[in-house]
């Protein structure tokens, strides 16, 4: 079993053996303040050992303190399962090497971890500390971390070493600092596999082998950019720079490929990339509003405004007074929207100046309805 012992703190769930081998389905709960210390131990996080029909699902970690020795993730230590829906917080620390934000090592053909994302900030005390996945032999997707990396050797703002792995779809917005070689503001070390659709931001700072993107690269590197503003590095192993602007358009990623229909939005010149999940900052944001209602069924503002084709919506709601939650509504029509109004039942109205131009809402189905063709 589980249990808190002498200052060690929690016992993981899974070890090399018995590993874990159920599913853990977190339901969007909040674990908090999570405490391990066990700086010669192997396998740490709240499930250390992830066997291939493992699945863990949903769960978010809050304001983690975890340090063990080798193989130490913000959620689960050693992954040959599936890692979906999930995210982190706090600090990790490993003694020796495989320490990430999510993951330590992410290892074969059945090890997944997507739809994740972390701003631990992450220590390896020897080798391999990456914001999400320390050591990887895996696939990774759709994934983000904006947390600090520090390694003596191989830190990467999103994994360290990568080994045949298929990396899509992710961004890292943190510093990565290698105290001797191999730094990257998305990978450390590629040494085969594929980088596809992914970006970084942070600084990487090395010794040598330090690069914008990546580090190190023996592998294929498509469709994926670094910040050469904000990282001040103008060289990678991989991948191609673009200035702070260009990195803030979404013609840079549009027009290789990005799908900015199900897996990305922005804001231009205000945001970098982030996933149709995630919220978008509100700097710059309310600029271009053209109305706000407030809908008394859910309990939400809701407010419309100018189509952008680097935006996923028009049509935004916020739980919150101060809109610092706004949340885009999805597959809202792609038009500009002038007025919004809320119906007792909780529907919303909007009307535009494109044709058709009224539509209503129902968001309890997350239908979308035409109305009439007109325009106001």
């Amino acid at each position: 079993g589980t249990s808190i012992s002498s200052g060690a703190g929690f016992f993981p769930v899974g070890t090399s053996s018995p590993r874990f081998t159920g599913t853990l389905e977190g339901s969007g709960k909040t674990v908090s303040n999570l405490y391990i210390n066990r700086p010669t131990t192997d396998y740490i996080g709240l499930i250390g050992f992830l066997d291939t029909t493992g699945k863990v699902l949903n769960v978010t970690m809050e304001n983690v303190n975890l340090a063990g020795y080798r193989t130490v993730g913000g959620l689960v230590g050693y992954n040959w399962g599936y890692v979906y829906g999930s995210r982190t917080s706090g600090t990790v620390i490993g003694n020796y090497y495989n320490i990430g934000g999510i993951v330590g090592y992410n290892y074969g053909a059945t090890a997944v971890t997507t739809r994740c994302s972390s701003s631990a900030n992450v220590t390896s005390l020897a080798n391999n500390a990456g914001g999400i996945v320390g050591y990887c032999m895996g696939a990774v997707s759709n994934s983000s971390s904006t947390g600090i990396v520090i390694a003596i050797n191989y830190a990467g703002g999103l994994g360290a070493y990568m080994s045949g792995v298929t990396l899509s779809n992710c961004y890292a917005w943190g510093d990565a600092t290698a105290t001797g070689n191999y730094a990257g503001g998305l990978v450390a070390f590629a040494s085969s596999g594929s980088i596809t659709n992914c970006y970084s931001k942070g600084r990487a700072t090395a010794s040598s082998f330090k690069g914008g993107l990546i580090g190190s690269n023996s592998g294929t590197v498509t469709s994926s950019y670094w910040d050469t503003e904000t990282s001040g590095n103008p060289t990678s192993a991989g991948g191609t720079g673009k200035t702070t602007a260009q990195m803030k358009n979404h013609l840079t990623f549009t027009s290789a490929g990005w799908d900015f229909v199900d897996i990305w939005h922005m804001r231009d010149t205000v945001t970098y990339p982030m996933f149709e999940w995630q919220p978008l900052p509100n700097a710059g944001v309310f600029q271009d509003f053209t109305g706000v209602a407030w809908e008394g069924v859910s309990n939400r503002f809701w407010v419309c405004g100018d189509y952008n084709p680097g935006v996923s919506s028009s049509v935004y709601y916020a739980d919150s007074a101060d809109f610092s939650d706004l949340v885009p509504v999805p597959a809202a029509p792609q038009q500009s929207f002038t007025a919004i109004a809320a119906d007792e039942l909780g529907n919303i109205l909007v009307g535009g100046n494109g044709l058709p131009g009224l539509y209503y809402y129902d968001h309890v189905g997350n239908v979308w309805h035409t109305i009439v063709e007109t325009t106001l």
